[in-house]
Protein backbone atom coordinates (compact mmCIF):
# COMPACT_ATOMS: atom_id res chain seq x y z
CA UNK A 1 0.00 0.00 0.00
CA UNK A 2 1.43 3.61 -0.95
CA UNK A 3 2.42 5.48 2.13
CA UNK A 4 0.32 9.01 2.07
CA UNK A 5 0.48 9.44 6.24
CA UNK A 6 2.45 12.43 5.08
CA UNK A 7 0.27 13.81 2.79
CA UNK A 8 1.82 13.26 -0.69
CA UNK A 9 2.09 10.24 -2.74
CA UNK A 10 5.26 7.84 -1.92
CA UNK A 11 6.44 6.92 -5.44
CA UNK A 12 6.75 3.24 -6.59
CA UNK A 13 10.99 2.42 -6.68
CA UNK A 14 11.72 0.33 -9.79
CA UNK A 15 15.09 -0.51 -9.66
CA UNK A 16 18.57 0.42 -8.48
CA UNK A 17 20.91 -2.30 -9.43
CA UNK A 18 24.39 -2.39 -8.54
CA UNK A 19 26.80 -2.11 -12.15
CA UNK A 20 26.62 -4.75 -14.23
CA UNK A 21 29.60 -5.55 -17.03
CA UNK A 22 28.53 -4.70 -20.60
CA UNK A 23 30.84 -5.96 -23.27
CA UNK A 24 30.71 -5.79 -27.02
CA UNK A 25 27.71 -6.24 -28.29
CA UNK A 26 26.20 -6.83 -24.95
CA UNK A 27 22.84 -5.38 -23.79
CA UNK A 28 21.86 -4.66 -20.46
CA UNK A 29 18.06 -4.58 -19.45
CA UNK A 30 17.23 -4.37 -15.57
CA UNK A 31 13.97 -6.15 -16.56
CA UNK A 32 10.39 -5.16 -17.46
CA UNK A 33 8.07 -3.27 -15.29
CA UNK A 34 4.03 -3.51 -15.16
CA UNK A 35 3.32 0.52 -14.48
CA UNK A 36 -0.55 0.03 -15.16
CA UNK A 37 -2.26 3.32 -13.69
CA UNK A 38 0.99 5.54 -12.97
CA UNK A 39 1.42 8.69 -15.26
CA UNK A 40 5.48 9.76 -15.07
CA UNK A 41 8.58 7.65 -15.04
CA UNK A 42 11.76 9.66 -13.23
CA UNK A 43 14.82 8.68 -12.47
CA UNK A 44 18.77 8.62 -13.23
CA UNK A 45 20.30 6.47 -15.78
CA UNK A 46 24.16 6.29 -15.15
CA UNK A 47 27.13 4.50 -17.22
CA UNK A 48 30.56 4.72 -16.95
CA UNK A 49 33.43 2.79 -19.02
CA UNK A 50 37.17 2.69 -19.31
CA UNK A 51 36.92 3.41 -22.43
CA UNK A 52 34.42 4.83 -24.69
CA UNK A 53 31.50 2.58 -25.76
CA UNK A 54 29.10 2.94 -29.10
CA UNK A 55 25.55 2.82 -28.51
CA UNK A 56 23.35 4.98 -26.79
CA UNK A 57 20.41 4.27 -23.39
CA UNK A 58 16.61 4.09 -24.31
CA UNK A 59 13.23 3.46 -22.39
CA UNK A 60 11.05 1.20 -24.34
CA UNK A 61 7.12 1.17 -23.86
CA UNK A 62 5.11 -1.13 -24.60
CA UNK A 63 1.42 -1.91 -24.71
CA UNK A 64 1.56 -5.81 -24.74
CA UNK A 65 4.31 -6.39 -22.63
CA UNK A 66 6.19 -8.40 -25.67
CA UNK A 67 6.54 -5.57 -28.56
CA UNK A 68 7.69 -1.88 -28.61
CA UNK A 69 5.52 0.93 -29.35
CA UNK A 70 7.20 4.01 -27.80
CA UNK A 71 10.94 4.87 -27.72
CA UNK A 72 12.58 7.48 -25.47
CA UNK A 73 15.88 8.01 -25.99
CA UNK A 74 18.29 9.83 -23.63
CA UNK A 75 20.94 10.53 -25.67
CA UNK A 76 21.38 10.89 -29.21
CA UNK A 77 25.69 10.94 -28.49
CA UNK A 78 26.56 7.14 -29.07
CA UNK A 79 30.25 7.72 -27.61
CA UNK A 80 29.88 6.95 -23.83
CA UNK A 81 32.49 7.00 -21.26
CA UNK A 82 31.15 8.18 -18.30
CA UNK A 83 27.60 9.97 -18.13
CA UNK A 84 24.31 10.55 -15.72
CA UNK A 85 21.13 11.10 -17.63
CA UNK A 86 18.22 11.98 -15.52
CA UNK A 87 14.41 11.91 -17.33
CA UNK A 88 10.92 12.57 -16.43
CA UNK A 89 9.00 11.21 -19.20
CA UNK A 90 4.83 10.58 -19.14
CA UNK A 91 4.01 6.84 -19.44
CA UNK A 92 2.39 6.34 -22.91
CA UNK A 93 1.94 2.37 -22.41
CA UNK A 94 1.67 0.07 -19.03
CA UNK A 95 4.73 -2.07 -19.99
CA UNK A 96 8.40 -0.09 -19.19
CA UNK A 97 11.77 -1.14 -19.68
CA UNK A 98 15.72 0.48 -19.89
CA UNK A 99 18.21 -0.69 -22.60
CA UNK A 100 21.57 0.46 -23.24
CA UNK A 101 23.27 -1.81 -26.29
CA UNK A 102 27.22 -1.45 -26.20
CA UNK A 103 28.08 -1.30 -30.21
CA UNK A 104 30.52 -2.81 -32.65
CA UNK A 105 33.80 -0.99 -30.24
CA UNK A 106 35.33 -3.40 -27.54
CA UNK A 107 34.59 -2.12 -24.12
CA UNK A 108 33.27 -3.17 -20.91
CA UNK A 109 30.42 -0.60 -19.65
CA UNK A 110 28.89 -0.40 -16.60
CA UNK A 111 25.44 0.79 -16.10
CA UNK A 112 22.96 0.98 -13.07
CA UNK A 113 20.23 3.74 -11.93
CA UNK A 114 17.19 3.98 -10.22
CA UNK A 115 14.04 4.97 -11.33
CA UNK A 116 10.20 5.80 -9.96
CA UNK A 117 6.76 5.53 -11.26
CA UNK A 118 4.68 8.51 -10.29
CA UNK A 119 0.95 9.06 -9.90
CA UNK A 120 -2.02 7.38 -8.82
CA UNK A 121 -2.22 3.23 -9.83
CA UNK A 122 -1.10 -0.16 -9.09
CA UNK A 123 1.97 -2.05 -10.15
CA UNK A 124 3.25 -5.81 -10.58
CA UNK A 125 4.72 -5.33 -7.44
CA UNK A 126 1.23 -5.36 -5.48
CA UNK A 127 0.00 -2.58 -3.25
CA UNK A 128 -3.12 -0.73 -3.81
CA UNK A 129 -4.29 2.68 -5.53
CA UNK A 130 -2.42 5.23 -3.82
CA UNK A 131 -4.35 8.32 -3.47
CA UNK A 132 -2.92 11.98 -4.04
CA UNK A 133 -3.26 14.66 -1.60
CA UNK A 134 0.16 16.65 -2.45
CA UNK A 135 0.85 16.83 -5.85
CA UNK A 136 4.97 17.39 -5.69
CA UNK A 137 6.80 18.66 -8.62
CA UNK A 138 9.23 16.61 -10.00
CA UNK A 139 12.63 17.92 -10.27
CA UNK A 140 15.81 16.15 -12.26
CA UNK A 141 18.96 16.68 -10.95
CA UNK A 142 22.17 17.09 -12.65
CA UNK A 143 24.95 18.73 -11.41
CA UNK A 144 28.48 18.84 -11.64
CA UNK A 145 30.26 22.22 -10.34
CA UNK A 146 32.65 22.29 -7.03
CA UNK A 147 31.19 24.32 -4.39
CA UNK A 148 27.37 25.53 -3.89
CA UNK A 149 24.66 24.75 -6.62
CA UNK A 150 21.38 26.12 -6.56
CA UNK A 151 19.32 22.96 -6.79
CA UNK A 152 15.71 24.69 -6.39
CA UNK A 153 15.58 28.93 -6.28
CA UNK A 154 14.13 30.54 -3.31
CA UNK A 155 10.44 30.34 -2.98
CA UNK A 156 9.75 33.89 -2.31
CA UNK A 157 8.77 35.92 1.11
CA UNK A 158 6.70 33.73 3.27
CA UNK A 159 7.08 30.40 1.63
CA UNK A 160 9.54 27.71 2.31
CA UNK A 161 10.92 24.62 0.22
CA UNK A 162 9.84 20.96 1.22
CA UNK A 163 11.86 17.91 0.14
CA UNK A 164 9.58 14.71 0.02
CA UNK A 165 12.26 12.75 -1.80
CA UNK A 166 15.53 13.15 -2.99
CA UNK A 167 17.97 10.60 -4.63
CA UNK A 168 21.16 10.41 -6.90
CA UNK A 169 24.24 8.66 -7.54
CA UNK A 170 27.70 10.05 -7.67
CA UNK A 171 29.91 9.80 -10.64
CA UNK A 172 33.42 9.43 -8.43
CA UNK A 173 34.52 10.31 -4.97
CA UNK A 174 33.13 13.40 -3.65
CA UNK A 175 31.64 15.25 -0.45
CA UNK A 176 28.41 16.35 0.00
CA UNK A 177 26.55 18.68 1.39
CA UNK A 178 22.66 19.79 1.90
CA UNK A 179 22.22 23.12 2.58
CA UNK A 180 18.69 25.50 2.74
CA UNK A 181 20.61 29.21 2.07
CA UNK A 182 23.65 29.25 3.94
CA UNK A 183 22.30 26.67 6.94
CA UNK A 184 23.42 23.36 6.54
CA UNK A 185 20.78 20.60 6.49
CA UNK A 186 23.06 17.84 6.44
CA UNK A 187 26.35 16.78 7.65
CA UNK A 188 29.23 15.78 4.79
CA UNK A 189 28.29 12.85 3.39
CA UNK A 190 31.90 11.89 1.99
CA UNK A 191 31.70 8.93 -1.03
CA UNK A 192 34.70 7.37 -1.43
CA UNK A 193 33.66 6.44 -5.37
CA UNK A 194 30.36 5.84 -7.49
CA UNK A 195 27.72 5.86 -4.80
CA UNK A 196 23.79 6.10 -4.43
CA UNK A 197 22.12 7.87 -2.08
CA UNK A 198 17.94 8.15 -1.47
CA UNK A 199 15.70 10.18 1.18
CA UNK A 200 12.10 9.94 1.43
CA UNK A 201 9.70 11.77 3.70
CA UNK A 202 8.51 8.65 4.73
CA UNK A 203 7.14 8.57 8.40
CA UNK A 204 9.53 11.38 9.05
CA UNK A 205 7.92 13.84 7.16
CA UNK A 206 9.43 15.99 4.77
CA UNK A 207 13.48 18.25 4.90
CA UNK A 208 11.98 22.03 5.33
CA UNK A 209 14.32 24.56 4.19
CA UNK A 210 14.11 28.18 6.25
CA UNK A 211 11.46 30.77 4.64
CA UNK A 212 12.44 32.06 1.36
CA UNK A 213 15.79 30.33 1.37
CA UNK A 214 17.07 28.01 -1.77
CA UNK A 215 17.88 24.23 -1.46
CA UNK A 216 21.42 23.63 -2.47
CA UNK A 217 23.95 21.18 -2.94
CA UNK A 218 27.69 21.11 -2.05
CA UNK A 219 30.33 19.19 -3.52
CA UNK A 220 33.84 19.19 -2.83
CA UNK A 221 34.66 18.27 -6.40
CA UNK A 222 33.44 18.94 -9.66
CA UNK A 223 32.06 15.73 -9.89
CA UNK A 224 28.49 14.56 -12.28
CA UNK A 225 26.07 13.79 -9.68
CA UNK A 226 22.56 12.98 -11.24
CA UNK A 227 18.78 12.13 -9.71
CA UNK A 228 15.94 13.58 -8.90
CA UNK A 229 13.97 15.16 -6.62
CA UNK A 230 10.15 15.70 -5.37
CA UNK A 231 9.12 18.87 -3.54
CA UNK A 232 6.67 21.45 -2.95
CA UNK A 233 6.88 25.30 -1.80
CA UNK A 234 3.70 26.36 0.60
CA UNK A 235 3.30 29.17 3.27
CA UNK A 236 6.10 28.97 6.37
Amino acid sequence: MADTSNGYQKPLRLFSRVPTAIGNGGTYNPGKYNLTGYTRLAGVFRLSAGAAATGYPRILQSIDGTNTDHTTVLTADTTQATAVYTFDITILAPYVTFEFTNGVTPANLSADGMAYGIGGGSSSSGGSTPTTTVECIPLPLSINTIGDNTVIAAPGAGNSLRIYHIDYVTGAAVSVIMRSGATALSGTYPFPDIASYAFDAGNSGPIICGDNEAFIINLSAGVSLGGMILYTAAAT
